[in-house]
């Protein structure tokens, strides 16, 4: 073969590696531009979620009743106030082992959340990538129930003060997630708490902060209309200024 014919042969290979490279990185830029875009949408619109409000608005009348929110490194807690009216509503706990008729329990702290993650990971130590990723992707969930004393120190727990129907309507909202009110056979974190089996399915676009951002609404208070994340909890407070009543 001459070398004009075999320049032109390597000349053709060439043109084919470089034909048969093009598919890969396209799929390859495609991939990054979405594991960076993904997340980063997701992220974005949840902080949205949090400065857009929906519920509301507020009925006047007189807000005798003080509920806080407790903020964890990835989660919120409610924290209910054990007034007389409202004890008995949750005297199944008692059964199993949430001691909510005693004299000494003021409050009572309500949470929902993936059944794997949120029944085994009492410390972010405790977090490992199996019961992450199911979270993620999607997971059962529970209702944890804790009985609490008197507090006397309210500087990182966000009081809002709610009127009788308001009130009401969130002690409707948060017993209509539980499943059943038999405890699940899990250990608890405390001496004083346990896991119920509670309605609906975790995931990403579900998560523990969404579900309280729902109890609120459904006791008409505005919040932020998705609530994924702490930052998506505390955008909407800092819009609302129910923390500020």
């Amino acid at each position: 073969m001459s070398n004009a014919g075999t320049a032109t042969g390597a000349m053709c290979m060439k043109v084919r590696r470089i034909r048969a490279r093009r598919p890969l990185r396209r799929s390859l830029f495609w991939a990054g531009f979405f594991a960076l875009v993904l997340p980063l949408g997701y992220i974005c619109a949840g902080l949205a979620g949090g400065h857009f409000l929906t519920g509301g608005p507020r009925v006047d009348g007189a807000r005798e009743y003080r509920i806080g929110l407790i903020a964890g490194p990835i989660h919120y807690d409610l924290l209910i106030p054990l007034h007389d009216d409202i004890r008995p509503r949750f005297a199944f706990a008692a059964a199993a082992g949430v001691p909510v008729a005693d004299a000494g329990v003021e409050w009572l702290l309500a949470g929902w959340g993936a059944s794997g993650f949120y029944t085994s990971t009492a410390t972010l130590s405790d977090i490992d990538l199996d019961t992450a990723w199911r979270a993620a992707t999607g997971d059962g969930a529970v209702m944890r129930l804790e009985a609490v004393g008197r507090i006397t120190d309210f500087d990182q727990i966000s009081l809002i003060a709610l009127t009788q129907a308001e009130m009401y309507a969130l002690i409707d909202a948060v017993l209509a997630s539980f499943d059943a009110q038999e405890a699940l056979p899990l250990p608890g974190f405390t001496l004083t708490d346990a896991f119920f089996p509670a309605r609906g399915r975790f995931h990403l676009f579900n998560t523990c902060n969404v579900w309280l951002g729902e109890m609120l609404r459904a006791a008409n208070l505005p919040f932020g209309r998705w609530t994924p994340f702490p930052q998506s909890i505390r955008r909407s407070l800092a819009q609302t200024g129910l923390a500020r009543d």
